[in-house]
């Protein structure tokens, strides 16, 4: 397991929030339950109209019981879905001194409804990230939102997910995991055609 700095900003605001929302906070936690805190570093946003920075890299988090019941206890945002200032809270996340250079860094966005803002400013935070070296990872949840929403946030098909609201929190886990680990593979693979090409 490669360290990775990981962070989910999720939004639930459909008419079916009060079954989406706990099965965002609950594939956070198997996630967390399965690969624990110590190579994967975890920072969580929750948003709709406004966005709230709940954990970041900094956090003083003592083991991974504490995380999981941190993220339980999570409040929701009501909408209308603000994705633009949840990236620019994510892209202030990776800004911190808490972040390791040596880490892969990820944002996994999950949402259950369309956001509201403009495309251009859309594309302007991702690339943002992008330039912070982040991969960003779109997951879309129930039938008010699908995959095209998120084609704006990531460049790779391979890094959309779509899942109904009775997804299994632990088969949601493995396939954002999946799509995180496909990315590294891949970056992997460039760098060493890279080094095998250069004179």
């Amino acid at each position: 397991m490669p360290l990775i700095d990981l962070t989910f900003a999720i939004s639930a605001t459909s008419i079916s929030e009060n079954t989406t929302f706990p099965l965002m906070r609950n594939t956070i936690n198997t996630i967390v339950s399965e690969y624990d805190i110590f190579r994967i570093h975890y920072s969580v946003i929750v948003f709709g109209a406004v966005s709230t920075t709940h954990i970041d890299f900094g956090t003083t988090i003592p083991n991974k019981a504490h995380l999981i019941r941190t993220v339980a206890r999570l409040p929701k945002e009501d909408g209308p879905v603000n994705l633009v200032l949840a990236l620019e809270d994510a892209k202030r996340v990776y800004q911190s001194q808490e972040v390791r250079p040596e880490a892969r860094r990820f944002l996994v966005v999950i949402m259950d409804n369309q956001p509201v803002d403009n495309v251009d400013n859309v594309v302007t935070a991702v690339t943002d990230l992008n330039n912070l070296d982040v991969v960003v990872i779109g997951v879309s949840i129930g039938n008010s939102i699908n995959s095209t929403d998120f084609e704006t946030i990531t460049k790779d098909p391979r890094h959309i997910i779509t899942a109904g609201v009775n997804k299994s929190a632990v088969e949601l886990g493995k396939e954002i995991i999946d799509a995180i680990f496909i990315s590294i593979r891949s970056k992997s693979s460039l760098f060493f055609c890279f080094v095998v090409n250069t004179p």
